[in-house]
């Protein structure tokens, strides 16, 4: 264009805007009326078993698609005499009449039902990059890399509340928040403390007794009786009880940025590309790391390595050093005198396993950074010359080999940064149960064009 100004420093630049508003059905048919399923409640009459009816869901004749406004502003560019092109976009997506499983009264038979409530809203910029910084006759370097950030913010919910709390399937449930002005995927649960010492308690002589403190916070609604070793909560309203009162933010499972490096190598008939992908920012629900620390089968639990330096009640000649007993009408923890435990466990950095009660209840401790680079593809390849596959009428012949899944550097200490195995809904994203590991692949192979 005439008013463009001529240059080497930009050859192209192209602004891009949009604006659309896309529906969503993605639900169950028949989900505004009443679904009646037999086998349910069978039950016998004139001894003979007859199939019962009962409503599989509840009804709601008000539901509707949800729908995605969206908004998006774009600058594509092609700088310096066309060795890069740069392509940068900011969007803004409303999403309204959400379709989310909402909890309701327990007297109407159900305790969820799926309406169409609040909205969210997901802003945020996408960078592409790719540039060919060396250009030689027998050699190439390309380089493809991309970022993208993303903020999520829940707007509205239904008119009774602003928030509410989701179930992953995993743990003893809540672990997640949904409340206006915070992001899906947040965590809820409970503050680690680490655990309880020997100074936390005074030590009765007569009976064997240890009874907290004063000004010691006591986690029995929350985890269990408090006794040397165990696991500690922290105490956040001050009102000297660990309950659900004392639960707060843990953090959330939306990373601050993604992306990834592409570098692409051409040496003669030799190529050879490299790919990682990133992520950073974001939060993981470690829940292998809560179930397989504490003796959820009771004395027959297997528990992972980190639990080798616990804390001990059973001593080398295998005598069991603690008990329970009543003190006035509360039970207490008692066993051997302060001397013989602190010896006994001089080396410990970790508390005893939870043996009963809420043993997956979820607190900071198996909330981690989920933060990663992964090298995750090498492929190397060689293309034979044409002069030699003319015989054969080959017009080309390439052969390869690529690995991928080569390697991951990340403070996770589970098997896989990059895992959500319990996503039951899409606002409990990030959680670590159980899953298959990611295997290493080798692959061999040939392309061929005739």
């Amino acid at each position: 264009e005439p008013f463009f100004p001529a240059g080497k420093f930009a050859t192209d630049v192209k602004i891009r805007l949009s604006y659309g508003l896309a529906g969503n059905n993605r639900i169950n048919d028949f989900l505004y009326s009443s679904l009646f399923a037999s086998n349910i409640s069978p039950y016998t009459l004139n001894n003979t078993l007859l199939p019962g009816y009962a409503i599989a869901n509840l009804a709601n004749p008000k539901l509707k698609w949800e729908s995605t406004l969206s908004r998006n502003a774009g600058i594509d560019a092609t700088l310096f005499n066309n060795k890069v092109q740069v392509s940068l976009d900011a969007y803004m997506n409303d999403t309204r009449d959400l379709l989310i499983n909402v909890p309701i009264a327990a007297n109407s038979g159900f305790t969820s039902q799926l309406q169409n409530v609040g909205s969210v809203r997901n802003r945020g910029l996408e960078l592409q990059l790719s540039t060919s910084p060396i250009i030689r006759k027998n050699f190439k370097w390309s380089i493809n890399f991309n970022i993208s950030t993303n903020h999520n913010e829940v707007i509205r919910l239904s008119n009774a509340s602003d928030h509410y709390f989701a179930s992953s399937g995993w743990g003893a449930g809540n672990e997640f928040l949904v409340q206006v002005g915070q992001p899906v995927g947040t965590i809820w649960g409970y503050k680690a403390d680490g655990m309880y010492t020997l100074n936390d308690f005074d030590y009765n002589t007569s009976n064997g007794a240890y009874m907290l403190k004063k000004g010691v916070a006591d986690n029995t609604p929350a985890v269990g009786i408090p006794a040397p070793g165990t696991k500690k909560l922290k105490d956040l309203n001050g009102d000297g009880l660990v309950n659900t009162a004392d639960q707060t933010i843990l953090g959330n499972a939306q990373p601050k940025f993604t992306g990834g490096l592409n570098n692409q190598f051409t040496y003669r008939r030799f190529d050879l590309s490299i790919f990682v992908n990133f992520v950073y920012g974001n939060k993981i629900l470690n829940g292998d790391k809560v179930e397989f620390s504490n003796a959820y089968a009771g004395s027959f639990s297997n528990l992972t390595a980190i639990m080798n330096d616990r804390w001990r009640t059973i001593d080398a000649n295998g005598v069991l050093q603690e008990s329970a007993i009543s003190v006035g009408g509360k039970t207490v923890p008692a066993g051997a005198p302060p001397a013989t435990l602190a010896a006994l466990n001089k080396n410990a950095k970790i508390w005893q396993p939870i043996k009963g009660g809420n043993y997956l209840e979820l607190d900071s401790w198996a909330v981690e950074n989920g933060s990663f680079l992964r090298l995750n593809n090498i492929s190397l390849g060689y293309t034979l010359p044409v002069e030699s596959l003319l015989r054969s009428k080959i017009k080309s012949l390439r052969i390869y080999c690529t690995v991928n899944n080569v390697a991951v550097l990340t403070r996770y200490s589970g098997l896989d940064p990059e895992v959500s195995t319990k996503n039951f809904n899409y606002v409990t994203p990030g959680v670590d149960s159980s899953p298959y590991p990611r295997s290493r692949e080798f692959i061999v192979g040939a392309n061929i064009k005739f």
